[in-house]
């Protein structure tokens, strides 16, 4: 009765909220199963229809694991699984006309406070991997994947210097699903070329301590990477 007088929203939201501060209090500790679906609508009074809704929403928020033929699992949320559930609202966000620019502005804003942060904080050891990396970068100029993950691997490793796993979930995430949009490069190899030249001008900056200089040379990287991606979108809609 009482769910025929209540919205299934309402009554969903209302077991989302008891079910996470159970999770929250530890009273179901991260690992263990939910009760069934058949407790849980005799404890709440509503039918399965809420219960699953309700599920589905707190697997949504990291706070549940939900497997085929299985009862859900209570998780412990992390940032990345959050991210990894936002998926796909972020391909639906850069397919829309303005999408890809609002997602490079947002990780121009990142890279380059992650360069600044770099040259001012990071260790010899992480200046030493930064390095690293962009030797293989150099490598890799002639070749179209070995260059993206080595491209990948130095922004990485940039990322790395902060030591927050934030950041880094952020960092893996925005580079997901820009790749997915990558149209087809024209003239790979000069293109790689000029990302390798820019990748050596922020390490040089970061390897001098120079902030500033380290954090320009990043945001003319960021601006160049994505002129270059729009003149690549202009290409392929011409063929």
């Amino acid at each position: 009765m009482n769910e025929l007088l209540s919205s299934p929203k309402r009554l969903s939201t209302d077991v989302v909220d008891q079910l996470a501060e159970r999770v929250r209090s530890g009273q179901y500790p991260v690992g263990s199963f939910f009760p069934s679906e058949r407790e849980l609508c005799e404890e709440f009074g509503v039918g399965r229809p809420s219960i699953r809704e309700a599920l589905v929403a707190l697997q949504r928020a990291g706070l549940a694991e939900l497997s085929p033929r299985q009862r859900p699992r209570v998780a412990q949320p992390t940032v990345g699984k959050i991210l990894r559930e936002l998926s796909g609202a972020a391909r639906f966000i850069l397919g829309q006309p303005e999408g890809i620019a609002h997602f490079e502005q947002v990780r121009s804003f990142i890279e380059v406070s992650l360069a600044r942060y770099a040259a001012n904080h990071a260790t010899n050891a992480q200046i030493a991997r930064l390095g690293y990396c962009l030797e293989h970068n150099q490598r890799a100029v002639g070749q179209e994947r070995a260059f993206l993950d080595s491209d990948v691997a130095f922004h990485r490793a940039l990322a790395e210097t902060a030591g927050n796993p934030i950041i880094m979930a952020m960092h893996d995430a925005f580079v997901e699903w820009l790749i997915m949009q990558r149209p087809e490069i024209v003239d790979v190899e000069d293109r790689n070329r000029r990302s390798c030249e820019d990748h050596k001008e922020i390490f040089d900056a970061v390897l001098r301590r120079d902030a500033e200089r380290a954090a320009a040379a990043m945001q003319r990287h960021m601006d160049n990477a994505y002129a270059l991606y729009l003149a690549d979108i202009h290409a392929s809609m011409l063929k």
